[in-house]
Formats: structure tokens, C-alpha cells, sequence
């Protein structure tokens, strides 16, 4: 599975929120971007609930160990 990012958005158009979603699924470390619970603010904004699985060789200890230049 791998790690979860969560987070809170709050765009001021549905059309900020579309581009961002665009970017995020773009991203090779991100797998499944997804927004959802979808609410207008009372200054006209919109605000999500975003989710992500992040793909484990993003944050891999070994991989960053193997990249030092001691270990070359």
C-alpha cells in the first residue's frame, strides 16, 4: 500500500481545484490523487478533502543511503 497523504484545500474557484488536480496527477510519487467532499465557503471559495498514496521509493532510507557519494 504505502504511506497516505491527507490534507484540507480551499481554492477560490472549482476551476483552481481542476488545475491542481491536473498537477497532483502528473506527479509520478503520487498515485491516485484524489479530492472529494466538496463545500463552498461564505466568501464564494471552495474547499476539499485531498487523499494520496505516496509511492514508497519517494521515501525509501535505503535508496538515500545508496546515493551518498561514501557509498560509490
Amino acid at each position: 500500500g504505502g504511506p497516505t497523504i491527507t490534507a484540507k484545500a480551499e481554492v477560490q474557484t472549482y476551476n483552481a481545484l481542476a488545475q491542481q488536480e491536473n498537477i497532483f496527477s502528473q506527479n509520478e510519487f503520487l498515485k491516485n490523487p484524489e479530492f472529494s467532499s466538496f463545500n463552498l465557503t461564505e466568501s464564494g471559495g471552495v474547499t476539499a478533502d485531498f487523499t494520496a498514496k505516496i509511492d514508497p521509493l519517494l521515501i525509501s532510507y535505503k535508496k538515500a543511503i545508496e546515493s551518498l557519494p561514501l557509498n560509490q
